[in-house]
């Protein structure tokens, strides 16, 4: 009973973010009821592996490296939800990079750390400190473009909730380096002092019941993207936070399978074929 007033709460009266702060939604008592886990499927890793790259502030950073079907291939810098580099991500690249044949670095923002409960997973997102991420993403692009890992003929992004706002922060760091940035559920950066460095064009996965990632974040997104002259599509769905992750109670198939389409399209469309 208490849950569900809480949810009537939230809904009439959506909690506010500052620009481009996910973390402070872990303040809300009711987020962390929203992202209830399913039991691990027990997949095992079949094409990636953990590598270690570096980071540009000199510190080494980790992820889960698919390599690409071949060579002169693009590659996608994949960023993990609030639960960290969990299986479910490691999956999702695994199926990225076979559905695409680009290479997929799944990186990590937890620094091994990974949560099974909501209590560890704000604990692990509040901790994230700017700087230090911001060293990680970038050295996760210059990774994959210039020979660490791979030579890139173009490099995209992606991330979901936690991640949705990294993969935009990611693309915003890498600048010409990037070439699209996908952003499922996840919190933009709106300065225009960030925008003028972004060079991709942006798809934006968006479900209209998230409270969180609300319909005033999504206004203030395209107002903030079209002053800046910078490409945004945004794709809506009726459906809720977290609507994509298969391995989430909240799990919606047909959107979350619409949604990988459309996301399959917007890489080819700006990164070339597989």
């Amino acid at each position: 009973m208490l849950t569900t007033v809480l949810l009537l709460a939230t809904l009439q009266n959506p909690p506010q973010a500052a620009c481009c702060d996910f973390a402070s939604f872990a303040k809300d008592p009711l987020f962390a009821t929203m992202h209830p886990l399913k039991e691990p499927t027990g997949w095992q890793p079949t094409d990636g592996v953990m590598v270690s790259y570096s980071a540009t502030d000199g510190s080494k950073a980790s992820g889960f490296w698919v390599k690409p079907s071949g060579e002169d291939k693009a590659c996608i810098i994949m960023v993990h939800e609030w639960w960290g580099l969990n299986d479910h991500i490691k999956e999702t690249a695994e199926k990225l990079s076979a559905e695409t044949g680009y290479g997929v670095l799944a990186i990590d923002l937890y620094r091994g750390k990974v949560a099974t409960d909501g209590g560890e997973a704000n604990q692990y997102m509040n901790g994230v400190k700017e700087d230090q991420a911001q060293a990680v993403v970038a050295g996760a692009v210059k990774a994959v473009k210039h020979g660490e890992l791979y030579e890139a003929s173009a490099v995209g992004t992606v991330g979901y909730c936690f991640g949705g706002g990294w993969s935009h922060k990611t693309a915003i760091a890498g600048g010409e380096d990037v070439d699209a940035c996908v952003v499922y559920y996840g919190m933009p950066d709106t300065r225009a002092s960030s925008l003028k460095r972004l060079q991709a064009p942006v798809l934006m996965i968006w479900p209209t019941k998230d409270a969180w990632i609300n319909a005033s974040v999504v206004a203030s997104f395209k107002s903030a993207m079209k002053a800046a002259g910078k490409q945004l599509t945004v794709e809506s769905y009726d459906a809720d936070h977290a609507f994509a992750n298969p391995s989430s109670a909240r799990y919606n198939e047909e959107a979350a399978s619409d949604a990988w389409r459309k996301t399959i399209a917007f890489y080819k469309e700006h990164l070339g074929g597989g």
